[in-house]
């Protein structure tokens, strides 16, 4: 199972898997993918602010379609707790999103490059 980053998880609901990274995209091939809640709470925020036109469910919905995801069953304290020490972002849901597949012990798969120099189970080339 693998974690996939908010814009990793739009791209793939859009079919654009060509944009992926070489190792991105043989992970999200092999693995099922998984969504922390935060990505559905920053997915969320995205369509009330008009960034993205499609409701989360819309999005979770059209993964389901394309590949095998679920929502992670990884509490807010434990993402917090392995978050706290990220202090190479300030950004709380790039922390918080991180902090839960660090909980859970998983890759996560992500074009941010912030988070790509300083999370080594961070995947994309």
């Amino acid at each position: 199972m693998i974690h996939l980053d908010t814009h990793v998880a739009l791209w793939l609901a859009q079919r654009r898997s060509g944009v992926l990274g070489a190792a991105a995209l043989r992970l999200v091939r092999k693995h099922p993918w998984t969504l922390s809640p935060f990505v559905l709470l920053e997915l969320e925020i995205l369509h009330e602010i008009g960034r993205i036109k499609a409701s989360p469910d819309t999005v979770l919905k059209a993964l389901g379609e394309v590949g095998e995801v679920s929502i992670s069953a990884v509490s807010a304290e434990q993402a917090v707790q392995a978050a706290r020490p990220l202090t190479w972002t300030r950004d709380p849901m790039d922390r918080l999103i991180v902090g839960a597949a660090l909980a859970e012990k998983r890759p996560l798969v992500t074009a941010d490059g912030v988070i790509l120099k300083h999370l080594p189970s961070a995947v994309w080339d």
